[in-house]
């Protein structure tokens, strides 16, 4: 039964565009190995308004790569549950970037180093109060009736699913070993290796950027993030002016809450008592996000230079 109760809190309005299917992606730092249905409670804390006129701007402009028109939540409630989605599969951001024939539109959602492919979501008719907790967590069994019962498929929503464009898991497979000229077996096992020194520095990277219960991922960015996709260099363009200035606003978000947190607590030490370790590490990182944004923004201002 664990596998139709899992259940992931994350904020608004990232967990209500979920249940839409508006957001096909939710990224996380951490992998998982969580397939099927899985449970999208809104958290406590009320959406920035920013926020959303900033993200239905930015999936208009996604799904009108794919000639639709999304239909946005009426409502963004918190503290309950809003409905499902199914998990096809769980990858590094380098084999989303890579899949061969993915819609762009898909590979604008991929800013996170794991992606969550996500299918089939339902809303509830009538969202469920419920506490949430943090990362993957069980659902009661009494509100799974009740909310097995109010499920209805989203408005408007074009059929979508992730198989229609293969099996991203060959990709993350070994090169085979060939007798051919030299440079193909370079091409198949450069792409390969770049994988791999992608998932495995998003690993390494652990709780890097953790965002508390799910800030639609893909919002946010860190330094292993950059480094991955380095790493896979040999395979992947140049990041484009667009991708550049994702990134920027991911960074520049992620400081804007660490300035709001450092106002809260002030520097006295007693004010940090009761900060979590992943809060407290964030107020530690500062620099580190500082000078991504500088190399984000330098990056940015070559990129659009060469554009003119």
């Amino acid at each position: 039964m664990a596998a139709d109760t899992t259940v992931l809190t994350m904020h608004q309005p990232w967990a209500s565009l979920l249940v839409y299917g508006l957001k096909r992606i939710e990224g996380r730092t951490w992998d998982s190995a969580h397939r099927g249905r899985l449970w999208i409670h809104a958290a406590a804390k009320e959406m920035d308004p920013a926020d959303l006129q900033e993200l239905q701007a930015y999936y208009t402009q996604v799904h009108a790569l794919d000639g639709n028109t999304p239909q946005f939540p009426p409502a963004y409630p918190t503290s309950a549950l809003l409905g499902c989605v199914d998990v096809v599969d769980v990858l590094p951001q380098a084999a989303v970037e890579h899949w061969p024939g993915l819609p762009d539109s898909c590979r604008m959602e991929a800013t996170s180093p794991f992606c969550f492919l996500c299918e089939n979501p339902k809303r509830l008719v009538v969202p469920q109060p419920l506490k949430g907790e943090h990362k993957l967590w069980q659902l009661p069994k009494a509100m799974l009736k009740v909310a097995l019962q109010g499920l209805r498929e989203p408005p408007g929503l074009a059929p979508f699913t992730w198989r229609a464009f293969g099996d991203p898991r060959a990709m993350l497979s070994p090169a085979p070993n060939t007798c051919g000229p030299e440079g193909g077996s370079r091409a198949k096992g450069g792409a390969s290796n770049a994988h791999g020194a992608a998932v495995a520095t998003a690993k390494a990277a652990g709780s890097d950027l953790e965002r508390p219960s799910g800030s639609g991922a893909g919002q946010e960015k860190s330094a292993a993030r950059v480094q991955a996709t380095s790493l896979a260099g040999d395979v992947e363009a140049p990041p484009t002016a667009e991708v550049l200035e994702k990134r920027i606003r991911a960074v520049r978000k992620k400081l804007r809450q660490v300035a709001d947190l450092q106002a809260a607590v002030g520097s006295a030490a007693a004010g940090q008592a009761g900060l979590t370790a992943e809060q407290r590490d964030k107020l530690t990182r500062v620099a580190e996000w500082e000078a991504e944004l500088a190399a984000l923004e330098q990056q940015l201002a070559t990129v659009t230079g060469m554009g003119r």
